[in-house]
């Protein structure tokens, strides 16, 4: 701008609307799921900011005390518009309260740093700038910020406050049963678990989409078990998942002993209303290693530099 100010490429409530949407969804979210069921939750937040009007009201430096008590969004006068034959533009671009309406002090007893003295200031009234409108201080210079707390507009009249209630692992929707399946697996055995899934009461007359996954991987190299799509209606679903767990999953310490235990979490996904709900179970299963089977961990281009590579294969 000419002035030197720069303009946002995104409209700065947008960008602060996002970043409390983060902090709502990561932080809040984070302290609610730790709280006991039916804890009752208030989040409020502080007063928001409006913008700042560009058109000037220009208040003479006699109908105030002194010229700090003349802000943008507010001016306490130490005289009534009505007793200071104020031009009409001012009276028509203001709103006036008198300060007992108010229930603010109609004086105050304040330090003077020039004759190093007290004082006594007195007030009758409280003006506010209309939409679009801004004080102008005397013998100030007129720049106010594009937004700003103050005055009386909504964001600043009005609190925010959020009332939430932490549901019951099982309230909602959707109802997840326990998960069943072997406890012990011998490596290369197929494993096959199943949770059965039904419908709130109140929800049976509806079918709905729920999206499921799997993982019970510890190492980020074992491939992630596929995804899969259910559609329960009034008589529920059996979620089911069917694999073989990878032994290339074990540690060192864990193919030494021969064991590998493993917790199997079965996560899944809906929509209830405008927003996604996720769920999960668990359940612990331990797969007995081969521990004759020796499995090599060298790296192929470690091996030619050893000379392990057969010649024919380099």
């Amino acid at each position: 701008m000419p002035d030197g100010r720069s303009v946002p490429s995104r409209p700065l409530a947008f960008i602060y609307q996002q970043h409390i949407k983060n902090i709502i969804e990561n932080e809040v979210t984070a302290v609610i799921r730790n709280l006991p069921p039916d804890t009752k939750v208030f989040v409020v937040a502080d007063h928001g900011f409006g913008a700042v009007g560009r058109e000037r009201i220009f208040l003479e430096s006699s109908w105030l005390n002194e010229p700090d008590d003349c802000h943008y969004l507010n001016a306490w006068m130490g005289r009534a518009l009505g007793g200071l034959n104020a031009p009409a533009k001012v009276r028509k671009s203001v709103f006036e309260f008198p300060v007992a309406d108010l229930r603010l002090p109609d004086s105050e007893e304040v330090f003077d740093k020039g004759t190093k003295q007290k004082r006594q200031k007195l007030y009758e009234s409280i003006l506010f700038p209309k939409t679009g409108y801004a004080f102008s201080r005397p013998a100030a210079k007129f720049n106010p910020d594009a937004y700003s707390h103050g005055g009386i507009s909504i964001q600043e009249m009005f609190v925010p406050m959020l009332a939430m209630r932490v549901k019951t692992p099982e309230e909602g929707v959707l109802l997840l049963g326990a998960i069943s399946g072997p406890s012990d697996l011998i490596e290369g055995e197929t494993a096959e678990f199943t949770m059965r899934v039904r419908l709130a009461d109140s929800h049976k007359h509806k079918e709905l989409r729920l999206e499921t996954q799997g993982a019970y991987q510890h190492k980020d190299s074992t491939p992630a078990l596929p995804s899969l799509v259910y559609y329960v209606s009034a008589s529920g679903a059996e979620v089911v998942c069917r694999f073989v767990p990878d032994a290339e999953d074990a540690s060192d310490k864990e193919r030494a002993a021969g064991m590998m235990e493993r917790i199997l979490r079965i996560g899944v996904s809906y929509r209830e209303g405008q927003r996604t709900v996720k769920k999960r179970k668990e359940i612990r299963f331990s797969m007995r290693l081969n521990s004759e089977k020796i499995v090599r961990r060298v790296p192929p281009h470690l091996g030619k530099i050893l000379g392990l590579t057969p010649r024919s294969m380099r």
